[in-house]
């Protein structure tokens, strides 16, 4: 008998009965689910609105729990063909992977469907997706997402077109591919994980990267993991990088996360380079750290608060601000600017350069100011630095044509040794130097110019560069290796575009003297 011939109370008994039925069901479906997301030890939703993850990474990265339709399937090539049967628009994709796989290349493309993202979750530790055949592993085409994580994929690299998006997460690995680890035209961002031992090789010149290169279009957003020996071998490795390379229209932003130990390798003359990031385009450093590999940007630059260790910044165009963050511990000059670089905040500290006196850069050890460089230092300290040669803290190399400027509104430029002259600031001829702000105290040259040397265009308006009082730790001061120390040669300014027109300054030049001295004259209060 149907139920609505029953009387009510039967079938109100009934009905009683399938509730408490479906509460059941729905209370064991809703424990299985918990143990199978608890197991992820997560905290984050990712919903089938959007696939990004919005947070801040404090000392370890967050846990994950994602939302969708698990795919079924003994293997990967399972799971991707019943995807291929059935998948839909605006949907969220789990691949479970519990063993080693070998793939072939995939496309996360389907025609007439769009908004679709994988999420590819290895169960068990250091579960490996091998690329058995083909040029690569993922394709990522536009509106589509591909998200990893506890994954390793070896021997392949991932693909992502404009308007697709990569997502690493907890404990994903890239490794192992010879053609580049990433190749950015859409969206990639870099929550955790690593890539790593990834190299590229070509026979001629070119452009590209051993980690992730972000081009036409293309930004990464680096909130945290490592990107770690990678390497490129190329005939000319001038405009590669071992790490990271960035195209004049591509964004690379670095929240947080390392960059180490990546490499160049000029397979012509058979020298190598450390080299973790050359831009072109934009690139905006928060925080992180940076070691063991330098960085060469053309582009707009800014650095907040990065400590780059062992990696000098080469600057060869476009503009940088730095007001905050370290670069330190370099055996060479740190910073090279030949671009426009506002210098807000930060250190520049503890580098040691020995160059040859006969190079393309003769001086320096904090920042050399190339024939094309303007460096503009507002706050912020250039201490702790020596050279062999001149300009133990800050160097402006001069020209027939084109030559340095460092203009100084404040910060400080101290306890920094060179073993000839200009112990805090070196200045060629024909360069310049303006000084309206700041301070320059405590720094050591052996032959003139204890706080300053000037041969080209210089400016006092404010500021103070001290001269030599006994027992003043503030002194800068002309001496010797012995100790001994050198009267008459400028602790405090030495001034000499030709020997007949030497001006010197002993004592402290204070923030109210006003001095200019040049080529052709000179104004202000010198001690001769």
């Amino acid at each position: 008998m149907l139920d609505y011939f029953k009387p009510d109370a039967v079938k109100e008994s009934k009905m009683k009965k399938l509730c408490l039925h479906f509460i059941l069901v729905s209370l064991l479906c809703f424990f299985v689910q918990s143990c199978k997301q608890g197991s992820q030890n997560s905290e984050i939703k990712i919903q089938n609105e959007t696939a990004n993850i919005e947070t801040q990474f404090q000392n370890e990265p967050p846990k994950v729990i994602y939302e969708g339709t698990e795919v079924p399937g003994d293997n990967f090539a399972d799971k991707m063909a019943w995807l291929d049967a059935f998948v839909q628009s605006n949907n969220h994709y789990i691949f479970e992977i519990k063993s080693n796989e070998n793939i072939t290349h995939k496309n996360i493309s389907f025609s007439e469907r769009e908004n679709i993202t994988i999420i590819i979750i290895g169960i068990q530790d250091n579960a490996t997706i091998n690329l058995s055949e083909g040029s690569g592993v993922f394709t990522i085409g536009s509106t589509n997402t591909l998200i990893l994580d506890n994954i390793t994929i070896s021997g392949g690299w991932i693909n992502v077109r404009t308007g697709g998006s990569f997502i690493m997460n907890n404990n994903s690995i890239i490794t192992r591919s010879s053609a580049g680890a990433v190749y950015v035209y859409g969206l990639f961002t870099m929550n955790s994980g690593t890539i790593t031992r990834n190299s590229l090789r070509r026979t001629n010149w070119g452009t590209g990267a051993g980690g992730v290169y972000i081009g036409s279009g293309g930004e990464f957003i680096m909130n945290g993991g490592t990107i770690s020996n990678n390497r490129i071998e190329f005939e000319n490795p001038d405009n590669s990088s071992g790490g990271i390379r960035i195209e004049s229209d591509g964004k690379f932003k670095m929240n947080n996360g390392s960059i180490s130990n990546n490499t160049n390798y000029d397979t012509h003359y058979g020298a190598r380079d450390p080299i973790g990031l050359i831009a072109s385009g934009e690139v905006i450093i928060n925080n992180g750290t940076i070691s063991n590999n330098g960085v060469v940007t053309g582009g707009n630059t800014t650095i907040h608060n990065v400590t780059l260790s062992n990696s000098p910044i080469n600057q060869t165009g476009g503009k940088i601000i730095m007001n905050g963050g370290t670069i330190r511990n370099n055996s060479q000059v740190a910073l090279i600017v030949n671009g426009e670089f506002n210098f807000l905040g930060g250190r520049i500290t503890n580098n040691a350069s020995n160059p040859h006196p006969s190079s393309f850069r003769p001086g320096g050890a904090g920042v050399f100011i190339g024939m094309y460089g303007n460096l503009i230092m507002d706050g912020g300290t250039i201490s702790n630095n020596s050279t062999t040669e001149s300009g133990g803290g800050v160097y402006v190399r001069g020209g027939q044509y084109n030559s340095g400027r460092f203009e100084m509104n404040g910060g400080m430029i101290s306890s920094n040794t060179a073993a000839k002259s200009g112990g805090g600031v070196f200045v060629e001829n024909n360069a310049t130097f303006i000084m309206n702000g700041g301070d320059i105290q405590g720094n050591i040259a052996r032959e003139n110019g204890g706080g300053v040397q000037v041969m080209g265009f210089f400016e006092k308006n404010g500021g103070t560069i001290y001269g030599y009082t006994q027992s003043q730790d503030e002194s800068n001061i002309v001496k010797e290796v012995s100790g001994n120390i050198r009267n008459f040669r400028g602790h405090a300014i030495y001034a000499a575009s030709n020997p007949n027109r030497i001006k010197i300054m002993e004592k402290t030049a204070e923030s109210k003297d006003i001095m200019t001295y040049n080529a052709t004259g000179f104004s202000g209060e010198w001690d001769n």
